[in-house]
């Protein structure tokens, strides 16, 4: 039998190796895209690029039939700049389509990592055809490690300095994995198949491969799993932590004009934010997201919170709110988790996220939160009234003896219009308060807290419920910056219906 195998091979060798020139020169190897999808809210969320070699006559060749010999005799250089070049040239084609940005990850060869001026070949090329390197991922796999991770080190340093992400593949799929984390930055891993095979079956397997997630994200590594064929495969890495994958549940790897089908309609009508008006109802602009209002001494089901009923809404109370014939929602105060409105927590779908309100304070409770986001590994809240003379976007991390952390300002006035937005940026551990459009206080070396379990307005299960008015609220599965705050400011205020009092920027 073996050797029936080795003259099968020795055969397949010879025709590849005396096709692949003519090949080369007659454009036959063409690149397919394989999606990336953000498990949690279907989103695009980049590709890879791969080869495959379209035969006249024939059909479509699968990488595994040509790629070892390439790697063999060392056309694998030439097929991977080549592949490079012409995922470029497809990139150029995107502008204009939903999917203009979207990141391309494409596989790179060991042997580029030996070549210094690797990293300025790949910038020359992309820059040919005006792609931004930071939407060029490069992918080496982890195997490389071995060889010489010194230089494999240096050269992944090349490249990131020439704006490329860059990310390893296989991650997981040999013994080095544990040194490729303490050794090198690198912005994404991409977790072997061999992560999830059995693992929802196993107790250690779960624990394992939550572990490594963990892991890789508070080194502010990206995790993509790879060969995701099945809904329990998905169901267990978005309970693990890991929101993007790739594989056959959601597309193999199809030709560019399928793809760009495929992104139309992956990038289409998917929510990056969701608001909350509270003009008179309790639903939001995001099909499935809405609030339950709980009185004191009564909650609802947790199928009424998901459907945001009209008997629901008509138990809370509603003043006028920011604009002209527009109202919010009055929270009268109360007792720890009464007088409330508790929302479906996927409303958070990311360790970055950015909340946005106006509030009106009738009066200031020490402690009182406006808003509460309950992690499992612990909470972040607002407070108007804190300390004595403060307000505070506070965050708290369970595992920590003394991880409590305060992004604080002044004490917000009652009676007040006031717009706040909290923005907590995972990749550099960052929160940051704004008050009105300005930055209030900015807080670093704030660890992260993951999975939501509870988003509730108005109080926590700490301090008497928020006395007060709250309208405008926007939940961002994202940090935002100073001028994104700014401009959202400006374009409530500029509003000829606004009716809030007289506003003053705090600079």
């Amino acid at each position: 039998m073996s050797g029936h195998i080795t003259e099968n091979r020795e055969y397949i060798t010879k025709i590849v190796e005396s096709q692949m020139e003519q090949a080369f020169a007659d454009g036959e190897f063409k690149v397919y895209l394989q999606p990336k999808v953000n498990m949690v809210t279907d989103k695009l969320a980049g590709a890879e690029a791969l080869s495959r070699w379209v035969r006249p006559g024939e059909g479509v060749r699968m990488p595994d039939m040509y790629i070892p010999v390439m790697e063999n005799n060392g056309y694998i250089s030439k097929l991977d700049l080549y592949m490079f070049e012409e995922t470029c040239k497809a990139k150029a084609s995107f502008v204009g389509r939903p999917c203009e940005h979207v990141v391309v990850s494409v596989n790179m060869s060991r042997i580029h990592l030996y070549n210094e001026d690797f990293p300025e070949t790949l910038a020359s090329i992309a820059d040919k055809y005006g792609v931004p390197h930071s939407e060029l991922e490069i992918e080496v796999t982890e195997s490389a490690y071995f060889d010489d991770a010194k230089e494999m080190i240096q050269r992944i340093e090349d490249i990131q300095n020439k704006g490329f992400p860059v990310s390893i593949d296989d991650f997981g799929s040999g013994y080095s994995a544990l040194n490729m984390l303490k050794d090198m930055t690198v912005d994404a891993v991409k977790l072997d198949l061999v992560f999830l095979k059995d693992s929802y079956d196993s107790k250690k397997g779960k624990t394992v491969l939550r572990s490594v997630i963990s892991m890789c994200r508070d080194l502010k590594m990206e995790v993509i799993c790879e060969g995701v064929e099945k809904k329990e495969q998905v169901d267990l890495l978005v309970k693990c932590g890991c929101q993007i994958a790739q594989g056959f549940y959601y597309s193999k790897a199809v030709p560019i004009e399928d793809f760009v089908s495929f992104a139309d309609e992956h990038m289409t009508n998917v929510h990056n934010s969701c608001t909350f008006h509270f003009d008179g109802n309790l639903d939001s602009d995001v099909e499935g997201i809405s609030a339950g209002f709980v009185r004191e001494g009564k909650t609802y089901s947790t199928a009424e919170k998901a459907l945001g009923s009209a008997k629901r809404s008509k138990d809370a109370e509603y003043v006028d709110g920011i604009f002209e014939g527009k109202k919010a929602l009055y929270l009268p105060g109360g007792r720890q988790e009464s007088n409330v409105a508790e929302i479906n927590p996927d409303v958070i779908s990311n360790d970055s996220y950015t909340v946005a309100f106006w509030l009106k304070t009738e009066r200031n409770i020490p402690w009182s939160s406006v808003i509460y986001i309950k992690f499992e590994t612990g909470f972040a809240s607002f407070n108007p009234a804190a300390w004595e003379g403060h307000s505070s976007y506070r965050i708290r991390d369970s595992r920590e003896v003394n991880g409590w952390y305060d992004t604080s300002t002044f004490q917000l006035e009652e009676g007040v219009w006031w717009h706040v937005v909290l923005s907590y940026n995972a990749q550099k551990d960052q929160a940051m308060l704004f008050i009105n459009g300005d930055v209030a206080s900015v807080s670093e070396d704030v660890r992260t807290n993951r999975y939501v379990k509870r988003v509730v307005i108005g109080g926590d299960v700490f301090q008497p419920s928020y006395n007060g008015a709250v309208c405008e609220l926007i939940f961002y599965n994202e940090a935002v910056d100073y001028d994104f705050v700014s401009k959202l400011f400006e374009s409530y205020i500029s509003r000829e219906d606004f009716a809030g009092e007289p506003l003053k920027r705090l600079v």
